[in-house]
């Protein structure tokens, strides 16, 4: 069994930024393993919450005393000049980033990576539950978090590891995966390498170095002209497809058509089970136990998340920031909306806007009525000219319109939707909280 403590010499790790979505599920990880986990935040969340009732002491104090002996895992988000980082450079303790652990223990597992611009997080966590559906206790480390086990992190008692492994920061390059899933490559996280080529050239790297057939969506046509270099599984609605999806939730495995009913809506998610199911077939799980697997699969949260639904308006949430997410979202929930859809969007970091303000409109459109908020830093300086209001006075569509603050959209929209209508919130920052307060002045 995979020992933490045989690969560190200590049990015990203290998380920097261990808030966050990626340093959660490591955290969690940790703890089910037997280590000691102490971290620091400097904001308490739902996802701080959890972690206390995980036993992971969490404390927002930056003079914190760090306990002797602990390694320190900093996330990307903490800066250099942090003082629980620099106290523990002064210290002369052992200060690893989040890439280097994962790294680290992809040597130690037999690894399923899953990497992507988009959908990485529900493939992984959809074969999780395919691992866990079939009684392989794999352990599993994901970005997101789902209603049947909260964060996503999993200490299993197999010799597998089921990762996201992420493109952004260069974080998948080091590590060792026996089998990968790529589900596209789309123009994101363009600043960590300085060109689209470059971007592709790293995912080649990866994909190359992969030790069985790597199972690559051949819709993606940079994916699909490496499946043309190198010996690969492929999926896609693309007729060469080995895993074909024919749409209406019918799929072609191996000449034989299947008929999917999963509980998560949209194309994309069953793009994603293609995925899954190709990785399945190669550790010869049984198709119906499969299949099954897919269709209980309740999905993850802020990935198409049904929120709820209050005076018959049904209100929608999802972490999509990038134009292709959003028209996968947008699209989906349009195919199960009766009435009228309206989308509430918040851009993420004034980089990616500044890119791809122009092609977010596109997908935006698509609604009845959009509002873009103002955008979210995410930590970034501002960029003189790129906000919200001055790229929308470019010009763009009646139906989307400039928000200039949450209070205010939440009350309009409230105030707009009827029975039969949808509410859906888009975005990676703290819009995630806009969701639950439209459902409270609906209810109002």
């Amino acid at each position: 069994m995979v020992s933490t403590k045989k690969a560190y010499s200590t049990d015990k790790f203290f998380i920097l930024g261990i808030g966050g979505s990626g340093m959660s599920s490591i955290a969690k990880y940790l703890i089910e393993a037997g280590s000691t986990v102490v971290g620091y935040d400097q904001r308490k969340s739902q996802i701080t919450n959890q972690l206390l009732k995980l036993n992971i002491d969490v404390t927002n104090d930056v003079n914190y005393e760090i306990p002797e002996g602990s390694v320190v895992i900093s996330s990307s988000a903490i800066t250099s000049n942090n003082k629980l980082l620099l106290q523990a450079n002064n210290k002369g303790m052992n200060v690893i980033t989040r890439p280097d652990f994962l790294s680290n223990l992809t040597k130690q597992y037999k690894t399923i990576g899953i990497a992507g611009t988009h959908g990485k997080t529900t493939t992984t966590a959809l074969l999780s539950h395919i691992y866990q559906y079939n009684n392989i206790d794999c352990s599993y480390i994901f970005g997101g978090m789902t209603s049947y086990s909260g964060i996503g992190g999993h200490f299993g008692n197999g010799g597998e590891l089921v990762l996201e492994s992420d493109e952004a920061f260069k974080t998948y390059l080091n590590f060792e995966h026996d089998s990968l899933i790529v589900t596209n490559i789309d123009d994101d996280h363009i600043d960590h390498y300085g060109s689209f080529d470059l971007l592709i050239e790293s995912f080649f790297s990866v994909i190359e170095k992969t030790k069985l057939k790597p199972i690559l969506n051949i819709d993606d046509k940079n994916l699909y002209e490496i499946s043309q270099k190198i010996d690969s599984i492929s999926y896609g609605r693309n007729p060469e497809s080995e895993y074909r999806y024919l749409g209406n939730k019918k799929i072609v495995r191996n000449g034989t058509e299947i008929e999917m009913n999963p509980r998560v809506p949209g194309d994309h998610f069953i793009m994603n089970s293609l995925a899954a199911l190709a990785n399945a077939d190669i550790n010869g799980f049984e198709l119906d136990k499969t299949v099954d697997a897919i269709n209980t699969f309740s999905g993850v949260k802020r990935r198409t998340e049904l929120i709820g639904t209050s005076n018959g308006v049904s209100i929608y949430d999802d972490y999509g920031h990038h134009p292709t997410e959003m028209e996968a979202t947008i699209n989906a929930i349009r195919a199960i909306t009766k009435g009228k859809l309206y989308v509430i969007f918040q851009p993420h970091r004034y980089t990616r806007t500044e890119l791809l303000f122009d092609r977010f409109i596109t997908p935006l459109s698509k609604a009845d009525e959009a509002y873009i908020l103002d955008i979210y830093s995410a930590g970034e300086t501002a960029i003189p000219g790129i906000s919200t209001k001055i790229l929308l006075e470019r010009g763009a569509p009646k139906n989307v319109n400039y928000a200039d603050s949450t209070g205010s959209v939440i009350d309009l929209v409230s105030h707009q939707a009827k029975t039969g209508d949808t509410v859906l919130t888009l975005g990676a920052g703290d819009i995630t909280l806009v969701a639950p307060k439209i459902m409270e002045t609906i209810n109002d």
